[in-house]
């Protein structure tokens, strides 16, 4: 334990995966900024499941992996052998004074772990069919001690979900804004296959329906239908198999002005690339690359009351009702008109530079940990 209303001295972060966006550059963000504020943090990590965000993690702290790579798994009905053997690899796994899961996802790594690894906190940062961990038999709702919520989005359906559970709000942030080299931004639209005359979209995450990836392919149709001249650049989901389910009717000559491109490393200057980010989800809770498009200046359009969009920009949001494409793509034009572009983009940074950031909301969520640490395993928080 720590001494009353001091920082916890260590600290373990869990995700359910390196290998995508969304929890584990949340996690990445919460190591850097802890790590900056006490360089002498012990820092570790758990991961379900790997990826190639390892190395980032690793310069922060050990990093503990738990599946092979590609390894099938059922929570439901785990192979009994497998699991003992994993099992029996976590069970020196070390008490620390926080263990802070990013996300309910990573909940499922709960049923191979001791039981006596110090206090859990679960953030949350799902909605709807992704909070699902909630249900399924890897006791996290027995495991946990202190609930937080992501965004206000998340919290209004964590407390339908946990009938008198205390949860807090503490907002999702991404690190402080970086400066991306102009020569940076031109290879990436190169790469995006855009000229150097082309207006730019671009929409980046994992390839699944929830995500709405095809969405964002017929928005691209109904852009160009409606005399819109952009290329459509999507970033990501190559394991997924809606891209591939796409890619073959993406090869007829009219969609010619559409791409579907794998994951990237550093997704900051491909954004910085784009005119405008087009984030067309069915659901999403807090989408942290929204925020990353609009520190870089790129203005961000999306659906209303499909998640947070509303929630994340506020009056600088720019949403068309959900599931209109044909809205969305009016939308879409109207902001990448060049005055009206740089106007959303400066106005969308801004707002979220002042709430969404390592620098506004770190410390606020530092606070938090210190709150666990000193406060043990309350039974209460439960």
């Amino acid at each position: 334990m720590t001494a009353a209303g001091s920082a916890p001295g260590r600290v373990r972060i869990l995700v359910h995966a390196l290998a995508r966006p969304g929890p584990p550059v949340l996690a990445l963000g919460v190591a850097r900024c802890l790590r900056a504020a006490r360089p002498h943090l012990d820092l570790s990590f758990l991961a379900f499941r790997g990826g190639p965000m390892e190395a980032a993690l690793s310069s922060l702290g050990p990093v503990r992996v738990v599946l092979d790579d590609e390894e099938p798994w059922d929570v439901r009905g785990p192979d009994r052998r497998r699991a003992d053997v994993l099992t029996a690899s976590l069970a020196e796994l070390p008490p620390v004074d926080v263990n802070l899961l990013v996300s309910v996802a990573a909940g499922q790594v709960l049923p191979l772990v001791p039981q006596d690894l110090g206090p859990v906190v679960t953030w949350a940062v799902e909605i709807g069919e992704d909070l699902h961990w909630l249900d399924d038999p890897v006791g996290l709702a027995d495991r946990t001690d202190r609930w937080w919520a992501g965004s206000s989005t998340t919290l209004a359906e964590l407390e339908r979900r946990l009938p008198g559970a205390r949860i807090e709000v503490i907002p999702e942030f991404v690190e402080d804004p970086p400066t991306v080299p102009s020569e940076a931004r031109s290879a990436a639209r190169r790469a995006l296959g855009a000229d150097q005359g082309d207006l730019l979209v671009v929409g980046a995450g994992i390839g699944t329906y929830r995500k709405g990836l095809d969405l964002f392919v017929e928005t691209a149709i109904a852009h160009r239908r409606s005399g819109g001249e952009a290329v459509f650049a999507w970033i990501g989901g190559e394991r997924d198999p809606l891209p591939r389910l796409l890619r073959e009717d993406l090869l007829r000559p009219e969609f010619d002005h559409i791409r579907i491109l794998p994951s990237v490393a550093d997704l900051d200057p491909h954004l910085a690339a784009a005119d405008v980010l087009l984030h067309p989800a069915r659901l999403d809770a807090f989408p942290l690359v929204c925020i990353q498009s609009a520190l870089v200046g790129t203005p961000v359009v999306g659906f209303q009351g499909a998640g947070g969009l509303a929630e994340m920009f506020g009056p600088e949001a720019q949403l068309a009702p959900y599931p209109d494409v044909r809205a969305l793509s009016e939308v879409l034009q109207r902001t990448l008109e060049p005055a009206r572009r740089r106007a959303v983009g400066a106005a969308q940074a801004s707002w979220v530079r002042a709430r969404s950031t390592a620098s506004v909301a770190g410390p606020r969520l530092a606070a938090a940990l210190a709150d666990v640490a000193d406060a043990g395993r309350p039974g209460s928080a439960r």
